[in-house]
């Protein structure tokens, strides 16, 4: 999804300032960060500053990430405006 899915051309997650959203599941040695920008999202496999860092199991971080459930058993530091227009841009959109 983070590296597929979100770096698409039309992928609609934008932003007038850069901004980090980091991705850093508690069940698994590695982190992503997805650097949105007015220019296609760039994610890359590598923990470091964010503005918005989500953490969780994998598998409630990727549903969550896809709408598919909520935000109450991830932790959410930072800027949360960041990871909401994450949920607000990246969906499956048919048609």
């Amino acid at each position: 999804m983070l590296t597929g899915f979100v770096p698409r051309k039309r992928t609609p997650l934008r932003s007038a300032d850069t901004v980090v959203l980091q991705v850093a599941p508690t069940d698994v040695a590695s982190a992503w960060r997805v650097t949105i920008s007015d220019q296609t999202p760039v994610t890359v496999r590598a923990a470091g500053d964010a503005d918005c860092t989500v953490s969780g199991t994998s598998s409630d971080i990727y549903e969550a990430l896809w709408n598919r459930r909520g935000l109450d058993s991830l932790v959410v530091g930072g800027d949360r405006s960041v990871l909401d227009a994450f949920r607000e841009n990246v969906k499956v959109r048919w048609g």
